[in-house]
Protein backbone atom coordinates (compact mmCIF):
# COMPACT_ATOMS: atom_id res chain seq x y z
CA UNK A 1 0.00 0.00 0.00
CA UNK A 2 0.87 3.38 -0.21
CA UNK A 3 -0.02 6.89 1.90
CA UNK A 4 1.20 10.05 3.50
CA UNK A 5 1.40 10.69 6.94
CA UNK A 6 3.29 13.79 9.26
CA UNK A 7 6.15 13.25 10.63
CA UNK A 8 7.56 14.78 14.08
CA UNK A 9 9.90 16.77 12.16
CA UNK A 10 8.90 20.82 11.78
CA UNK A 11 8.91 21.73 8.32
CA UNK A 12 11.57 24.72 8.44
CA UNK A 13 9.60 26.37 5.66
CA UNK A 14 6.33 26.64 7.56
CA UNK A 15 4.68 24.97 4.21
CA UNK A 16 1.14 23.67 3.87
CA UNK A 17 2.13 21.25 0.94
CA UNK A 18 -0.68 18.81 -0.16
CA UNK A 19 -1.49 17.42 3.53
CA UNK A 20 -3.25 19.77 4.80
CA UNK A 21 -6.51 19.88 2.58
CA UNK A 22 -6.62 16.53 4.83
CA UNK A 23 -6.28 17.76 8.71
CA UNK A 24 -8.44 18.64 10.86
CA UNK A 25 -6.65 22.16 11.42
CA UNK A 26 -7.13 22.89 7.73
CA UNK A 27 -6.50 25.26 6.11
CA UNK A 28 -3.84 26.27 8.76
CA UNK A 29 -0.72 23.95 8.31
CA UNK A 30 0.12 21.79 11.21
CA UNK A 31 3.98 22.90 10.89
CA UNK A 32 4.93 19.28 10.31
CA UNK A 33 6.75 17.80 7.38
CA UNK A 34 4.63 15.47 5.27
CA UNK A 35 6.09 12.51 3.85
CA UNK A 36 4.88 9.63 1.26
CA UNK A 37 5.35 5.92 2.50
CA UNK A 38 5.06 2.58 1.36
CA UNK A 39 3.72 -0.19 3.60
CA UNK A 40 4.45 -3.84 3.27
CA UNK A 41 4.49 -7.08 5.30
CA UNK A 42 3.58 -4.55 8.29
CA UNK A 43 6.40 -2.34 8.05
CA UNK A 44 5.75 1.49 6.79
CA UNK A 45 8.68 2.72 5.10
CA UNK A 46 9.20 6.66 5.09
CA UNK A 47 9.36 7.30 0.90
CA UNK A 48 12.66 10.01 -0.15
CA UNK A 49 12.52 13.34 -1.41
CA UNK A 50 14.47 14.94 -4.47
CA UNK A 51 15.99 17.33 -1.84
CA UNK A 52 13.00 19.45 0.18
CA UNK A 53 11.04 18.17 2.97
CA UNK A 54 8.17 16.82 1.74
CA UNK A 55 6.43 14.22 -0.81
CA UNK A 56 3.16 12.51 -1.27
CA UNK A 57 2.19 8.53 -2.46
CA UNK A 58 -0.65 8.67 -4.69
CA UNK A 59 -0.79 4.99 -6.19
CA UNK A 60 0.81 2.06 -6.22
CA UNK A 61 0.75 -1.14 -8.94
CA UNK A 62 1.28 -4.70 -8.33
CA UNK A 63 4.99 -4.65 -9.39
CA UNK A 64 5.77 -2.55 -6.02
CA UNK A 65 6.39 0.78 -8.08
CA UNK A 66 4.67 3.73 -6.25
CA UNK A 67 3.55 7.25 -7.87
CA UNK A 68 3.73 10.96 -6.01
CA UNK A 69 5.54 13.67 -5.69
CA UNK A 70 8.50 15.40 -3.68
CA UNK A 71 9.71 18.62 -3.36
CA UNK A 72 13.41 19.16 -4.21
CA UNK A 73 15.70 22.12 -2.88
CA UNK A 74 14.77 24.96 -5.60
CA UNK A 75 12.53 27.68 -4.12
CA UNK A 76 10.08 28.10 -7.05
CA UNK A 77 8.31 31.70 -7.75
CA UNK A 78 5.69 30.16 -9.27
CA UNK A 79 4.52 28.96 -5.61
CA UNK A 80 1.60 30.45 -4.34
CA UNK A 81 2.51 31.14 0.06
CA UNK A 82 2.41 29.45 2.12
CA UNK A 83 4.17 26.74 -0.64
CA UNK A 84 8.05 27.70 -1.24
CA UNK A 85 9.29 24.85 -2.86
CA UNK A 86 9.27 23.23 -6.25
CA UNK A 87 7.95 20.34 -6.76
CA UNK A 88 7.89 17.27 -8.96
CA UNK A 89 6.26 14.15 -10.64
CA UNK A 90 8.10 10.62 -9.34
CA UNK A 91 7.90 6.91 -9.26
CA UNK A 92 9.31 4.82 -6.05
CA UNK A 93 10.50 1.55 -6.48
CA UNK A 94 10.26 -0.92 -6.90
CA UNK A 95 13.28 -1.65 -4.50
CA UNK A 96 12.96 0.24 -1.39
CA UNK A 97 14.78 3.84 -1.68
CA UNK A 98 14.66 4.17 -5.34
CA UNK A 99 13.13 7.45 -6.51
CA UNK A 100 12.75 8.59 -10.29
CA UNK A 101 11.89 12.27 -11.60
CA UNK A 102 9.64 11.97 -14.34
CA UNK A 103 9.73 14.67 -16.78
CA UNK A 104 6.99 17.28 -16.80
CA UNK A 105 4.84 18.85 -19.86
CA UNK A 106 7.72 21.03 -21.61
CA UNK A 107 7.84 24.53 -19.80
CA UNK A 108 6.22 23.93 -16.75
CA UNK A 109 8.25 23.75 -13.60
CA UNK A 110 6.10 21.36 -11.43
CA UNK A 111 4.05 18.27 -11.53
CA UNK A 112 2.82 15.44 -9.35
CA UNK A 113 2.01 11.64 -10.68
CA UNK A 114 -1.33 10.45 -9.08
CA UNK A 115 -2.14 6.95 -10.96
CA UNK A 116 -0.15 3.64 -12.52
CA UNK A 117 -1.03 0.45 -13.79
CA UNK A 118 0.98 -2.94 -13.83
CA UNK A 119 1.90 -1.73 -17.29
CA UNK A 120 4.11 0.62 -16.34
CA UNK A 121 1.97 3.82 -17.32
CA UNK A 122 1.57 6.08 -15.10
CA UNK A 123 -0.50 9.60 -15.22
CA UNK A 124 -0.36 13.06 -13.51
CA UNK A 125 -0.43 16.71 -14.23
CA UNK A 126 1.81 19.30 -14.68
CA UNK A 127 1.94 23.06 -14.19
CA UNK A 128 3.23 25.85 -12.03
CA UNK A 129 3.56 25.34 -8.21
CA UNK A 130 0.76 27.19 -6.86
CA UNK A 131 -0.64 26.04 -3.79
CA UNK A 132 0.66 22.65 -4.42
CA UNK A 133 -2.71 20.98 -4.59
CA UNK A 134 -4.73 21.58 -8.09
CA UNK A 135 -5.89 24.68 -9.44
CA UNK A 136 -2.73 25.85 -11.88
CA UNK A 137 -0.60 22.97 -10.92
CA UNK A 138 -2.73 20.99 -13.46
CA UNK A 139 -2.76 22.83 -16.13
CA UNK A 140 -1.68 19.96 -18.11
CA UNK A 141 -3.18 16.70 -17.62
CA UNK A 142 -0.22 14.17 -18.91
CA UNK A 143 0.52 10.32 -19.32
CA UNK A 144 3.75 8.39 -18.85
CA UNK A 145 4.88 5.21 -20.47
CA UNK A 146 7.36 3.43 -18.79
CA UNK A 147 9.47 7.17 -18.04
CA UNK A 148 9.01 8.60 -20.53
CA UNK A 149 6.09 11.47 -20.64
CA UNK A 150 4.02 10.01 -23.84
CA UNK A 151 0.60 11.92 -24.11
CA UNK A 152 -0.56 15.18 -22.86
CA UNK A 153 -4.23 14.22 -22.51
CA UNK A 154 -6.16 17.51 -23.28
CA UNK A 155 -8.62 18.77 -21.24
CA UNK A 156 -12.57 19.71 -21.60
CA UNK A 157 -12.05 23.04 -22.11
CA UNK A 158 -10.43 24.50 -19.04
CA UNK A 159 -7.13 26.02 -18.24
CA UNK A 160 -7.00 24.47 -14.91
CA UNK A 161 -8.02 21.46 -12.50
CA UNK A 162 -6.74 19.25 -15.67
CA UNK A 163 -5.78 15.73 -13.66
CA UNK A 164 -6.12 12.05 -13.96
CA UNK A 165 -7.13 10.09 -10.71
CA UNK A 166 -6.80 6.27 -12.03
CA UNK A 167 -5.51 3.86 -15.22
CA UNK A 168 -6.63 0.35 -16.24
CA UNK A 169 -5.08 -1.77 -17.47
CA UNK A 170 -6.08 -1.11 -21.25
CA UNK A 171 -4.90 2.17 -20.35
CA UNK A 172 -8.07 3.95 -19.44
CA UNK A 173 -7.80 6.78 -17.89
CA UNK A 174 -10.52 8.78 -15.82
CA UNK A 175 -10.18 11.96 -13.69
CA UNK A 176 -11.31 15.47 -13.55
CA UNK A 177 -11.24 18.61 -15.79
CA UNK A 178 -12.26 22.13 -15.73
CA UNK A 179 -14.79 23.68 -18.73
CA UNK A 180 -13.93 26.61 -20.80
CA UNK A 181 -14.55 29.81 -18.50
CA UNK A 182 -13.31 28.88 -15.55
CA UNK A 183 -10.67 31.85 -15.40
CA UNK A 184 -12.44 35.71 -15.77
CA UNK A 185 -10.23 38.33 -15.27
CA UNK A 186 -7.08 36.62 -13.91
CA UNK A 187 -9.24 34.78 -11.59
CA UNK A 188 -9.48 30.60 -11.59
CA UNK A 189 -13.36 29.39 -10.63
CA UNK A 190 -13.49 25.42 -10.50
CA UNK A 191 -15.83 24.38 -12.90
CA UNK A 192 -14.55 20.44 -13.66
CA UNK A 193 -16.31 17.40 -14.35
CA UNK A 194 -15.69 13.86 -14.62
CA UNK A 195 -13.72 12.76 -17.99
CA UNK A 196 -12.94 9.64 -19.51
CA UNK A 197 -10.04 8.87 -21.48
CA UNK A 198 -9.38 5.77 -24.03
CA UNK A 199 -6.43 5.32 -26.35
CA UNK A 200 -9.08 5.00 -29.32
CA UNK A 201 -10.72 8.20 -29.14
CA UNK A 202 -7.55 9.77 -28.21
CA UNK A 203 -9.19 13.12 -26.11
CA UNK A 204 -11.42 13.45 -23.02
CA UNK A 205 -15.32 12.55 -22.77
CA UNK A 206 -17.07 14.37 -20.49
CA UNK A 207 -19.34 12.05 -18.40
CA UNK A 208 -21.17 14.82 -16.84
CA UNK A 209 -22.95 15.67 -13.54
CA UNK A 210 -25.78 14.14 -11.41
CA UNK A 211 -29.21 16.17 -11.93
CA UNK A 212 -28.73 19.15 -10.21
CA UNK A 213 -25.37 19.36 -9.90
CA UNK A 214 -22.40 21.63 -11.24
CA UNK A 215 -18.84 19.68 -10.40
CA UNK A 216 -17.97 16.15 -10.40
CA UNK A 217 -14.78 13.99 -10.46
CA UNK A 218 -14.08 10.51 -11.63
CA UNK A 219 -11.96 8.55 -9.39
CA UNK A 220 -11.60 5.19 -10.55
CA UNK A 221 -12.04 2.98 -13.40
CA UNK A 222 -12.17 -1.29 -13.44
CA UNK A 223 -10.91 -2.76 -16.41
CA UNK A 224 -14.78 -3.58 -17.73
CA UNK A 225 -14.86 0.16 -18.54
CA UNK A 226 -17.25 0.99 -14.98
CA UNK A 227 -16.17 4.66 -13.71
CA UNK A 228 -17.07 5.70 -9.61
CA UNK A 229 -16.70 9.35 -8.78
CA UNK A 230 -18.74 12.00 -7.04
CA UNK A 231 -20.87 14.73 -7.95
CA UNK A 232 -21.10 18.20 -6.48
CA UNK A 233 -22.72 19.77 -4.43
CA UNK A 234 -24.85 16.80 -3.39
CA UNK A 235 -22.16 14.93 -2.76
CA UNK A 236 -23.28 11.65 -4.05
CA UNK A 237 -21.33 8.80 -5.41
CA UNK A 238 -21.91 7.84 -8.82
CA UNK A 239 -20.97 4.84 -11.19
CA UNK A 240 -20.79 5.84 -14.74
CA UNK A 241 -21.40 2.61 -17.65
CA UNK A 242 -22.44 2.41 -21.27
CA UNK A 243 -22.47 5.99 -21.50
CA UNK A 244 -24.70 7.13 -18.37
CA UNK A 245 -24.01 8.04 -15.64
CA UNK A 246 -25.96 7.24 -12.26
CA UNK A 247 -26.10 7.98 -8.26
CA UNK A 248 -24.87 5.20 -6.79
CA UNK A 249 -27.93 5.77 -4.13
CA UNK A 250 -30.94 4.72 -6.64
CA UNK A 251 -29.19 1.28 -6.89
CA UNK A 252 -29.25 0.05 -3.12
CA UNK A 253 -32.01 -1.30 -0.95
CA UNK A 254 -34.44 1.24 0.57
CA UNK A 255 -33.69 -0.21 3.72
CA UNK A 256 -30.11 0.73 3.98
CA UNK A 257 -28.93 3.32 6.85
CA UNK A 258 -26.28 4.54 4.95
CA UNK A 259 -26.19 7.12 1.59
CA UNK A 260 -23.38 6.91 -0.11
CA UNK A 261 -21.30 10.18 -0.65
CA UNK A 262 -18.04 8.90 -2.57
CA UNK A 263 -17.06 5.98 -4.74
CA UNK A 264 -13.50 6.23 -4.86
CA UNK A 265 -12.79 2.19 -5.77
CA UNK A 266 -13.95 -0.31 -7.76
CA UNK A 267 -12.80 -3.45 -8.72
CA UNK A 268 -13.55 -5.82 -11.86
CA UNK A 269 -16.33 -7.70 -9.71
CA UNK A 270 -18.15 -4.57 -9.67
CA UNK A 271 -17.79 -4.34 -5.74
CA UNK A 272 -16.95 -0.28 -4.70
CA UNK A 273 -15.39 0.96 -1.72
CA UNK A 274 -16.25 4.97 -0.80
CA UNK A 275 -17.32 7.10 2.11
CA UNK A 276 -21.13 7.33 3.55
CA UNK A 277 -22.94 8.48 5.88
CA UNK A 278 -25.07 6.99 8.59
CA UNK A 279 -29.37 8.08 7.75
CA UNK A 280 -30.89 9.54 10.94
CA UNK A 281 -33.91 11.55 10.87
CA UNK A 282 -34.53 11.26 7.51
CA UNK A 283 -30.91 13.16 6.40
CA UNK A 284 -27.51 12.98 7.37
CA UNK A 285 -26.46 14.00 10.73
CA UNK A 286 -24.17 16.99 10.69
CA UNK A 287 -21.53 15.37 12.29
CA UNK A 288 -18.38 14.51 9.80
CA UNK A 289 -17.96 10.82 10.80
CA UNK A 290 -18.29 9.35 7.11
CA UNK A 291 -17.42 5.52 8.01
CA UNK A 292 -16.11 2.97 4.61
CA UNK A 293 -18.49 0.87 2.91
CA UNK A 294 -18.38 -1.85 0.56
CA UNK A 295 -20.84 -2.40 -2.35
CA UNK A 296 -21.68 -5.46 -3.78
CA UNK A 297 -23.24 -6.07 -6.47
CA UNK A 298 -26.64 -7.83 -6.88
CA UNK A 299 -25.99 -11.79 -6.81
CA UNK A 300 -22.63 -11.90 -5.44
CA UNK A 301 -24.27 -12.05 -1.51
CA UNK A 302 -26.65 -14.02 -0.04
CA UNK A 303 -28.97 -10.94 0.73
CA UNK A 304 -28.70 -9.66 -2.79
CA UNK A 305 -32.17 -11.28 -3.60
CA UNK A 306 -34.10 -8.78 -1.19
CA UNK A 307 -31.93 -5.71 -1.83
CA UNK A 308 -32.19 -5.76 -5.51
CA UNK A 309 -36.29 -5.78 -5.05
CA UNK A 310 -36.85 -2.50 -3.97
CA UNK A 311 -34.37 0.19 -4.50
CA UNK A 312 -33.69 3.19 -2.78
CA UNK A 313 -36.27 5.98 -4.52
CA UNK A 314 -35.50 8.42 -2.67
CA UNK A 315 -31.74 9.08 -1.47
CA UNK A 316 -31.64 11.47 -3.89
CA UNK A 317 -33.55 14.14 -2.19
CA UNK A 318 -31.12 13.42 1.20
CA UNK A 319 -29.55 17.08 1.11
CA UNK A 320 -25.63 16.45 2.89
CA UNK A 321 -24.73 18.73 5.74
CA UNK A 322 -22.04 21.36 4.91
CA UNK A 323 -20.13 20.05 7.76
CA UNK A 324 -19.61 16.95 5.41
CA UNK A 325 -19.47 18.42 2.25
CA UNK A 326 -16.82 20.70 2.86
CA UNK A 327 -14.45 17.86 4.52
CA UNK A 328 -15.32 16.00 1.04
CA UNK A 329 -14.55 19.09 -1.07
CA UNK A 330 -11.12 19.23 1.21
CA UNK A 331 -10.49 15.65 0.00
CA UNK A 332 -10.96 16.54 -4.09
CA UNK A 333 -8.48 19.45 -3.30
CA UNK A 334 -10.02 22.70 -1.98
CA UNK A 335 -12.00 23.67 0.49
CA UNK A 336 -15.50 25.26 -1.02
CA UNK A 337 -17.52 24.81 -4.06
CA UNK A 338 -16.59 27.67 -6.42
CA UNK A 339 -15.59 30.58 -6.99
CA UNK A 340 -12.48 30.29 -5.35
CA UNK A 341 -10.37 32.71 -5.98
CA UNK A 342 -6.68 31.37 -7.47
CA UNK A 343 -4.15 34.19 -8.91
CA UNK A 344 -3.74 32.96 -12.50
CA UNK A 345 0.15 32.68 -13.30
Amino acid sequence: MAGFSETATKDPLGESWSCTNFESTYPVPTGYDCVGFSWQWGVMTQLPTLGGNNSFAAGANNLGQIVGWAENNVHDMTCVYPQVLQFEPVVYGPALGQIYQLPNYPGDPDGAATAINDSGEAVGISGTCDTSVGAFSAKHALLWKNGVLAADLGNLGGQGWNTPTAINRRGDIVGFSDLAGDVLDGVLTPNFHAFIWTKEIGKMTDIGVLAGDILSEALDINDEGQVVGVSFPSSHAFIYEHGNIMDLNSMISKNSPFLLLEASGINDAGEITGLACIIADGGCPSSIDTPAYLAIPAGWGSDASSASQSTNDTAASITVPESIRQQLMRRAGFGHIGPEPVKAQ
